[in-house]
């Protein structure tokens, strides 16, 4: 069996996160699977570790990353160059921890690990990125493509937009959509009405996510027949309080919240992933997303939903009533169901990721 070594980037328990979980439990019956966190003890390395049964090593330091995607630290933060300058101390924890192994192939799961492509290709040890990110063209993408071009044996894109966009002049690439699946038993555990026209929105008090657009929405839609759900951190002092309305935090299964709504709206303020559109197919629903090139693979307008002018909370509403008054969430819900399971079901993309994996492996 062969040893693949995935690194990722942070700790958190959000959508890199849950896609990291998803991408191990497609190889781990192929390979032996090793991943490679910040810290050992995070939620996502617990989950890993009990769940999933992959082993888990740490940095038990943060990993140094260059910002090149939409939403990051800007080039002249400190952030950014704090970044860089721990490239050095991070090279050497991970001589330790390959040392402790012999890996046939290690995927980077983010272009912010892009300066670890010289590193490995300098031991003579394959290495793929997977691209989850919107870039952004800044002075940390710029120099990302060319650690890519220049030391990746393979890359992976999560959309065709991407694989596009980023415009990398690598041989191997292919574009692996993000995976979802659900399987729990759900019992409305935040005790959203049932009687209601429930619209869920998961991306808290993100700007990028749309949460000032939200906030709009609330206020003109007071007096509609509509219930609104807002998912993720929110502080109180930002709520926008009313009987149509229920902040329930941050949520670790989306499912809890998809699988008791009748409609989701993605209205990002910048184009970016759009899992929680998939999410909300692999449940039925239709979606209303901003009109974004990076969001337009994920959905297919008036058949699985509507797109908005990005920013127009009356545009919003509008569409939200379209598909209310029509009654069409149920044969928008059916297609986005099966716009999901042709692009984002574990179905439809392992052996797909597998094949590339042995490609790459098997490339003189």
């Amino acid at each position: 069996m062969r040893n693949i070594l995935i690194i990722h980037h942070c700790d958190g328990w959000g959508g890199a996160g849950i896609s990291l979980i998803y991408c191990c439990r497609m190889l781990k019956n192929k390979y032996k699977v090793t991943v490679c966190l910040p810290h050992i003890d995070s939620e996502v390395g617990i989950e890993l570790g009990k769940e999933e049964g992959v082993d888990v090593v740490a940095f038990n330091h943060e990993i140094a990353m260059i910002s090149a995607y939409n939403g990051g630290p800007k080039w002249y933060s400190r952030t950014f160059w704090r970044n860089i300058f721990r490239i050095s101390q991070s090279k050497q924890i991970l001589e330790k921890i390959i040392a402790e192994n012999n890996y046939d192939l290690v995927m980077l799961n983010s272009i912010t690990l892009s300066w670890m492509s010289k590193f490995f290709y300098e031991r003579g040890i394959k290495n793929v990125c997977y691209i989850r990110e919107t870039r952004i063209n800044n002075i940390g993408f710029l120099l990302s493509k060319h650690l890519l071009e220049s030391y990746c044996d393979g890359i992976l894109f999560i959309s065709e937009f991407d694989k596009s966009d980023v415009n990398l002049k690598v041989s191997k690439q292919s574009v692996i959509h993000d995976v979802v699946e659900f399987d729990g038993v759900y019992t409305n555990i935040y005790k959203i009405p049932e009687d209601k026209y429930v619209i869920a929105y998961l991306g808290g008090n993100e700007y990028i996510k749309g949460y000032p657009t939200v906030r709009e929405l609330l206020k003109l839609a007071e007096d509609q027949d509509l219930f609104f759900v807002v998912a993720g951190h929110v502080a109180p002092d930002e709520y926008v309080f009313g009987e149509n309305v229920m902040y329930v935090g941050n949520v670790r299964d989306v499912g809890d919240v998809l699988s008791v709504s009748n409609l989701l709206i993605f209205p990002a303020l910048v184009g970016h992933q759009a899992r929680p559109v998939f999410e909300a197919g692999a449940f039925r629903l239709p979606v209303i997303v901003s009109n974004f090139p990076q969001t337009q693979e994920s959905i297919i307008n008036g058949s699985t939903g509507y797109i908005f002018e990005p920013g127009n909370a009356e545009d919003l509403l509008d569409k939200i009533k379209m598909v209310k008054k029509e009654n069409v969430d149920n044969i928008m819900g059916r297609k986005n169901y099966e716009l999901y399971m042709r692009k984002h079901s574990i179905t439809s993309c392992k052996q797909r990721l597998i094949d590339f994996f042995e490609e790459v492996i098997c490339k003189s």
